[in-house]
């Protein structure tokens, strides 16, 4: 996910204090963990994220996170 107003959305700060989260697509929910993912340690997978977000909903700044499924 990519959070366009970065460490200001409040979402962003909400995960930042708890960082589990409910997840729902469509019908399905479930349990994940979210984090941000930063620049300075994971900068291909941050360029990667917004180079799919820029093709598929034509933007792609911001921050990202990532929600990485619970059991």
């Amino acid at each position: 996910m990519i959070a366009e107003f970065g460490e200001r959305a409040q979402w962003v700060q909400n995960l930042t204090r708890d960082a589990r989260v409910t997840v729902r697509v469509g019908a399905e929910r479930f349990s994940a963990e979210a984090r941000i993912v930063r620049v300075e340690s994971e900068g291909g997978l941050v360029s990667a994220i917004q180079r799919l977000s820029e093709a598929k909903y034509g933007w792609g700044d911001g921050l990202v996170v990532a929600l990485t499924r619970q059991p």
